[in-house]
């Protein structure tokens, strides 16, 4: 800790006090020594001892961002600053702060600050007036950097308006003298010999508890490989989880599908997320229009009609819908009326800001990026079979109905069969031993 740099200009040789004796003349410096020398020995103690910080209270709350100014309540508390002068808040207060620039991250902090009351008419000179008394009050302040202040919270700014960002509350380390130390030893032992028998019993409590074993397996699954033999490794009969990949966010961007794929690398390497890119002009298509590549056309005249589907399929999945409402859009109607039209759909569809809004989705020299995220999909839960062959060995086999899936699913199906060559699954298997 520092020394208070006040109190070293002040008293450059050292602390003087007064000494007082029978007949002695008191003047004005007589008794601002007396003061000074009781605020610097108390400012050395607070510097030294404790360090600057907050000692209680003090939070803010109910932030509100008008804009050009911060509105916040600041509670009852005490700090010390940097130079061992006590900053009290007696009561709650509504605080008003102006920041001189909106930048990223932001500090409110809190400093020292005398306030001259009571003007008073000097005796000697009634043309003079001095202070009668000095309030130690304080100032909040906002910005990028304090210093010789206490800081009381870190914001943030989030679309446009700034937000608290927590973090601990900073609190003074006490010191401990050697006497202190000394007539604590026996409270110590005693209560490492509880700790002591207390980690004993959650060691046995711990042993007694079952353990989970995990094992992932991530495949593609298509019609050339179809079932699939699975190798989980585990001995006893496991809990599983079936995910599968499909798409929950779609971006519209003039990005190169190399340059998308390196920006979500990590995720796609960890098996979280696959990406999917299309011209744009490709992946619209009018309902009515002419099949694409890889489409086909609709039925001849008298072609047998599907069966319908099975109740389990009526409960459509929104992500389904999501995808085939896109891919509905005419691509002759312009970036912006698309996207008003998925926002009604309610898809999450973002469009790049350096995209001209008014040009039709068949000029656009841009990409539709599909970000598919494993989720389980009730959709496609009449299509999956897992069959345990030996589950004291674990092995299991993978069944997906492919030609159902199709028959049912024509548009997800061509999808992925033209892209991705197959569906790609995730398998969780978790087993409990003792």
């Amino acid at each position: 800790m520092s020394l208070p740099q006040k109190v070293v200009r002040r008293f450059s040789l050292g602390l003087e006090r007064n000494t007082y004796f029978f007949g002695k003349l008191l003047t004005a410096e007589d008794f601002n020594l007396e003061q000074d020398y009781l605020l610097a020995r108390e400012a050395l103690i607070n510097a030294t001892l404790l360090g600057p910080g907050i000692v209680s209270g003090l939070e803010v709350r109910d932030l509100e961002d008008r804009g050009d100014h911060l509105l916040f309540t600041l509670t009852p508390g005490l700090a010390i600053d940097p130079e061992g002068r006590l900053i009290f808040v007696p009561q709650e207060k509504r605080v008003r702060v102006e920041p001189k620039n909106r930048a990223p991250e932001l500090m409110l902090g809190i400093f020292y600050q005398e306030c001259p009351r009571e003007p008073t008419v000097s005796v000697c000179d009634p043309k003079e007036c001095q202070p009668n008394r000095i309030r130690e009050e304080f100032r909040i302040q906002a910005g990028t950097s304090l210093p010789g202040g206490i800081i009381l919270a870190h914001l943030h700014l989030q679309e446009d308006r700034y937000l608290l960002r927590s973090t601990p509350q900073l609190l003074l380390p006490r010191a401990e003298l050697p006497s202190e130390r000394l007539l604590g030893l026996r409270e110590i032992l005693r209560s490492l010999l509880g700790l002591s028998g207390g980690l004993r019993r959650v060691e046995q409590e711990l042993q007694a508890l079952p353990r989970i074993k995990r094992r992932e397996l991530s495949f593609l699954s298509s019609p050339e490989k179809n079932p699939v033999e699975l190798d989980y490794g585990f001995r006893e009969l496991p809990l599983t989880q079936i995910l599968c990949y499909l798409p929950l966010k779609y971006e519209v961007s003039p990005k190169e599908p190399r340059r998308v794929a390196e920006e979500h690398r990590e995720a796609m390497e960890r098996g979280d997320l696959m990406i999917a890119s299309y011209p744009v002009r490709d992946f619209f298509r009018a309902p009515s229009g002419p099949p694409g590549p890889g489409e086909e056309g609709p039925p001849p005249p008298g072609a047998p009609v599907a069966p319908p589907l099975r109740s389990a399929l009526l409960l459509r999945s929104p992500i389904v819908t999501h995808l085939r409402g896109l891919r509905a859009l005419s691509p002759e109607i312009t970036l912006e009326e698309a996207r008003n039209r998925t926002r009604n759909l309610g898809v999450d569809l973002r469009v790049d800001p350096g995209l001209p809004l008014n040009q039709p989705l068949r000029d656009l020299p841009a990409y539709t990026h599909i970000l598919f995220y494993p989720a389980f999909d009730g959709t496609l839960v009449p299509y999956l079979a897992l069959e345990f062959i030996d589950p004291f060995r674990g092995r299991a086999r993978f069944r997906f109905d492919w030609e159902g899936f199709q028959k049912e699913e024509p548009d997800l199906a061509r999808m992925f069969l033209d892209k991705f060559k197959g569906l790609r699954f995730r398998i969780i298997f978790l087993s409990e031993t003792r």
